[in-house]
């Protein structure tokens, strides 16, 4: 069988819909602390990047950016004085896999739901209801099997997944998206991300990672039938916490470009 490279298209895009629906209710404070042992980074992903945009105004006042600036300074890892907690979930996000558990050794737990970080989101009903409890409450609440189970629903998702997909699968799904440019992705802030995806993943970068070679020297010797994530290859070079962190860092290239080429059409 003749060997079979896949040439990844730059400018794949594909418009992914969905609006995730909540409540802004304390009801679910006390009820959502305890976070799924089988909630995955991923599974926690995908839920706050769907999460509406604060529109309302009370997001403009000083008590609500009050309460931004002080959980900011307890728990950004970049702040002053972070919490201790913090500053271990970090260490753990920065080389965690998408796969692994969300609150692994309780850091995040730790971190975003001590006393303290709750008595500052509660400081302020606004911050508390439209940024904190959605976010750090209701994405933390379902487990992975019932994500899946609901991403599962999904007539446009592949039926395949990580573990099972191969390259010719993959080629297929690729085919299928859907081209068309984005006003968004001329923007300097899409550039920017373009440029630092690429300096880790892409096999001529000087600062390609080291899992990013292991996937490209197994594609070079790989088959149409083959697995594409073998030896966990792809996951660790394209699926990463520090790779999904950069998607995830500019809405229009999470959307338009990573989440239709590296997940969606992996089946996730």
């Amino acid at each position: 069988m003749n060997k079979f490279i896949i040439a990844l298209p730059i400018f794949a895009l594909l418009a992914l819909g969905g609006i995730l629906y909540y409540k802004n209710s304390n009801n679910y404070l006390e009820s959502s602390l305890t976070i799924p042992n089988d909630l995955t980074i991923y599974n926690f992903a995908q839920c706050y990047q769907n999460l509406p945009a604060i529109t309302d105004s009370c997001k403009n006042t000083d008590a609500y950016n009050q309460a931004a600036t002080n959980f900011n300074n307890l728990t950004s890892a970049q702040s002053d004085n972070p919490n201790t907690a913090c500053i271990n979930y970090n260490k753990f996000f920065q080389t965690a896999f998408a796969s692994q558990p969300l609150n692994q050794n309780n850091y995040f737990a730790d971190c975003y739901l001590n006393d303290q970080a709750l008595a500052i989101a509660k400081s302020n009903q606004c911050f508390y209801d439209k940024y904190f409890a959605p976010f750090y409450l209701q994405c933390t609440r379902s487990s992975a099997s019932s994500s899946s189970s609901s991403s599962s629903s999904d007539s446009n998702k592949p039926k395949n997944n990580l573990t099972t997909v191969t390259f010719t699968q993959y080629a297929e799904c690729l085919k299928t998206l859907q081209y068309s440019v984005q006003p968004c992705q001329t923007t300097d802030a899409y550039y920017s991300t373009v440029s630092q995806f690429v300096d880790l993943t892409y096999p001529d970068s000087s600062n390609v990672s080291s899992d990013c070679k292991n996937y490209y020297s197994y594609l070079k010797v790989a088959h149409a039938d083959d697995l594409i994530n073998k030896n966990n290859y792809y996951q660790s070079c394209f699926l990463s916490s520090k790779i999904q962190s950069i998607a995830q860092s500019n809405d229009c290239f999470n959307q338009y470009y990573y989440k239709p080429i590296y997940t969606t059409c992996l089946g996730n």
